[in-house]
Order: structure tokens, then sequence, then C-alpha cells
């Protein structure tokens, strides 16, 4: 979901709208939990599922700068252009949930421990508490990427 993406409950409905990537279009899906016909006994669970997304969402572009602010901070020499790519926020996003996690090569390592560098730091200054995500790895490269053209 992007920044203009917005969330909302009340009593009958729930709607939300962002973009998902599919290849080279995007497509922007909005509707309420009643017009698509969702079922009654899964409407609870769904609307945790989009507040998750939508915390998360917001987190990475958080972190993301929390730790170039915090590396610059520390480091006057840090190149920022090696790090602002598509590959990197998604790692960001990566880091910001729980997910069973694959072998990853050298490269990703690298990004995943200088993020860490800086990730409890950002969990200790924010209420954020990284939630447990299935197939986390799809969404991250598709806000990952998002982050990086915006």
């Amino acid at each position: 979901m992007n920044e203009n993406s917005q969330t909302s409950t009340s009593a009958g409905s729930m709607g939300t709208n962002g973009t998902l990537a599919s290849c080279d279009h995007i497509l922007s899906v909005k509707s309420s939990i009643d017009g698509i016909g969702w079922n009654e006994q899964y409407r609870e669970r769904l609307e945790d599922f989009v507040n998750i997304v939508h915390t998360s969402t917001t987190h990475d572009c958080s972190l993301s700068k929390f730790v170039f602010l915090c590396t610059l901070q520390d480091d006057d020499h840090f190149d920022i252009t090696a790090y602002v790519n598509k590959e990197f926020f998604s790692d960001v996003c990566l880091s910001l949930v729980r997910y069973r996690r694959g072998r990853v090569g050298e490269t990703t390592t690298g990004r995943f421990t200088f993020i860490g560098q800086c990730i409890q730091r950002y969990l200790d200054h924010t209420i954020y508490e990284r939630p447990e995500r299935k197939y986390a790895q799809q969404p991250s490269l598709v806000e990952g990427l998002k982050i990086y053209n915006a």
C-alpha cells in the first residue's frame, strides 16, 4: 500500500486501496468487504491482516530513513548511493517481519547485516513489534520497488 492508501472500518464494511505490481502495470484495488462478498467468519482475520500490512508498510519507510540517518551520523564518508536500490528497500521490509528465511547470497547477507546494525535501536525507539508473516519475500519485493521509485 502506498502513502495515499487508507484502511477503514465501520459497522458493515472494511475497505482498502493500494497497489499491486503486475508485470509493467500497476493495478489499484478498492472494495468493501461486503462488496466482494467476503465470508463473515473471516472478516476479523482479514481486518487484522490489513492492519499488519498497513503498519509494516509505514515502518518500511521509517526504518529506511532511520538506517540512513544513523549511518550518516556515525560515518561522514558513508556512500548512501550504494544502498538506494530496490534490493536494499526490499531487505528493509523483510527485516521488519518474522518469516522463514531461506539461503541468501553474500550481497543479501551484507545488506541484512548493515540493516541489523540499526534495527534494534529503531525497535527500541518505536512501539513496533515484528509480526509473523508467511510468504514475506514477494510482498517485500513489491514494497521495495515502490519505495525505490517514490
